[in-house]
């Protein structure tokens, strides 16, 4: 609630309540009159106890366990109780989580905290068990930051800082003053730097703009050179954008895109993960994902999927109304010649949906969340698979990996030929490798073994059926019987001729038809 009633009910003023917005459960019930952050960690929560008298003023007061806030507006004037709240059990804790008045105990953003001793310095986390302790006279703890513990020690009246993780392991680097952690980098002496000190990029600018994008992406700013600079965690550049007269960039860090606005208002747009891929732009519909791309005279536009480059619709004077509902995006395209063409077709995120284990609700969060642990999974996997030597077409939208059936199978029999035994080989073992990661453990619940013929003019749906449906079935058999860890996970489907490859004349293309795919089924409880 932004408004308060001028009544002086309680239920009237004790009107918050903190949602979590992954599982959108209750943390903190409804019963608070303000919420303030203590820190990542702990919230303090104000309830509303008694009306005090207003005074004069439009600020708030606050003293140990409550605080009065001096009538402003239809803002009540009450006293106020001061509870801490730990955010992960929704439990009120006591007050020395946060404060604390013993010159010894310094607490962090987190929540966790440092016990100073002439002796040793101990580091505990925000449950009070002990993460690792250190000799004082060497370095001092003095912050927490991304997930490390930031030191500073002084060499010859020069000061050093220090990084350490959780386990008070020495990340590597040292560094000259003072750093600014920039998600896994840090960023001192106008430069961006690995943690164990060695530069990202031989170059000095003016600012980090963007801290952490989407995985590890930077964006670096050089005002002498007026250029943006995209760098990836590897230090590659991915792009750099020369920014002219009035314009500017920007970005959409969930799409992974960039874009840079002319003084003409056109966009150009670049999908920081591409180097080669840009798109000059009329506008944007930022919520689902699309731009309008200026089309050829007329006043036509084209309907672009900015993520990937895709054409959606072609030729109409405008796109005046997009809405999002239940997984697809529904545009309202109008004719030149009067009228209105509603299109449905899927963002970005909502492809997911296409390759999840069953059809239960998700909420958008998880989508994302499935959405970035797929395209890190995929990005892995592609890199697993050049390095095995193989050539696989991969589809992430619907979790496909492609083969060409003539590689695999003799002929037109459903027997594996001695060259498709390596390519299995190969395959299962590079593909078990990535899947056995930690990270991505439970991630997919099975894979799918997909047998597909071409549709020929002298085959039916009926007649294909065997040979796909042994194929697979042959093809599962053997990788399954390939020592890679994955075990029974793979199923086998025929599905004949139903599921042709076109080409973009609309054509059918008879050899890229012959497949086996590989379907990877996403666990939705991930």
């Amino acid at each position: 609630h932004s408004k308060f009633s001028e009544s002086n009910e309680i239920r009237d003023i004790n009107v918050l309540v903190i949602f979590d917005d992954k599982e959108f459960r209750e943390i903190v019930p409804c019963s608070y009159a303000l919420f303030e952050k203590a820190n990542d960690r702990y919230v303090k929560a104000y309830k509303a106890v008694a009306p005090v008298d207003a005074g004069e003023g439009s600020y708030i007061y606050k003293k140990d366990n409550y605080m009065t806030t001096l009538k402003y507006g239809n803002l009540p004037a009450y006293s106020y109780e001061l509870s801490i709240i730990d955010l992960q059990t929704g439990q009120t804790v006591d007050k020395s989580k946060v404060e604390s008045s013993d010159s010894s105990k310094k607490i962090f953003s987190d929540g966790s905290y440092v016990i100073r001793t002439t002796e040793r310095d101990t580091v505990y986390n925000s449950d009070d068990k002990e993460l690792f302790n250190y000799d004082p006279n060497d370095y001092q703890v003095n912050k927490y930051e991304s997930g490390y513990y930031i030191a500073d020690k002084y060499v010859n009246g020069e000061r050093k800082t220090l990084i350490f993780d959780i386990d008070g392991t020495k990340m590597g680097g040292e560094f000259d003053g003072y750093v600014e952690l920039k998600g896994e980098k840090v960023w001192t002496d106008n430069k961006l730097y690995n943690l164990d000190g060695t530069a990202v990029i031989d170059e000095t600018f003016d600012s980090v703009e963007y801290e952490k994008l989407s995985k590890d992406m930077w964006v670096l700013k050089n005002s002498k050179k007026k250029t943006y600079t995209f760098v990836n965690g590897n230090g590659e550049i991915l792009l750099t954008a020369e920014v002219k007269d009035k314009g500017f960039v920007d970005v959409y860090p969930s799409q992974g895109l960039a874009y840079e606005k002319s003084k003409d208002s056109a966009y150009k747009f670049y999908n920081f993960e591409k180097k080669d891929y840009s798109i000059t732009a009329y506008s944007a519909y930022s919520i689902t994902n699309l731009l309008v791309k200026l089309g050829d005279g007329d006043s036509r536009y084209d309907l672009i999927d900015a993520t990937n480059g895709n054409m959606l619709c072609k030729g109409y004077s405008d796109y005046s109304y997009s809405k999002c509902y239940d997984g697809f995006c529904y545009i309202a395209a109008k004719r030149t010649e009067g009228g209105v063409d509603i299109y449905k077709v899927q963002n970005k995120i909502d492809a997911v949906k296409n390759s999840l284990a069953d059809d239960a609700l998700i909420s958008e969060n998880q989508l994302n969340k499935i959405y970035e642990v797929k395209e890190d999974m995929f990005t892995e996997l592609e890199k697993a698979l050049t390095d095995a030597g193989l050539k696989a077409s991969i589809d992430r939208d619907n979790g496909e990996i492609a083969f060409d059936a003539a590689v695999v199978f003799a002929g037109d029999s459903s027997e594996i030929s001695e060259e498709g035994k390596k390519l299995l080989d190969s395959f299962v073992k590079a593909y078990g490798s990535v899947l056995s990661n930690e990270k991505y453990k439970g991630f997919i619940s099975k894979t799918i073994v997909e047998g597909h013929t071409a549709p020929l003019a002298t085959s039916t749906y009926e007649s294909g059926l065997p040979l796909s449906q042994e194929r697979a079935d042959k093809v599962k058999a053997y990788c399954a019987g390939v020592d890679s860890g994955l075990g029974g996970s793979f199923e086998a489907v025929g599905y004949s001729n139903s599921m042709p490859i076109y080409n973009i004349d609309g054509t059918i293309n008879q050899d890229a038809s012959r497949r086996v795919t590989f379907k990877c089924v996403i666990n939705n409880e991930f």
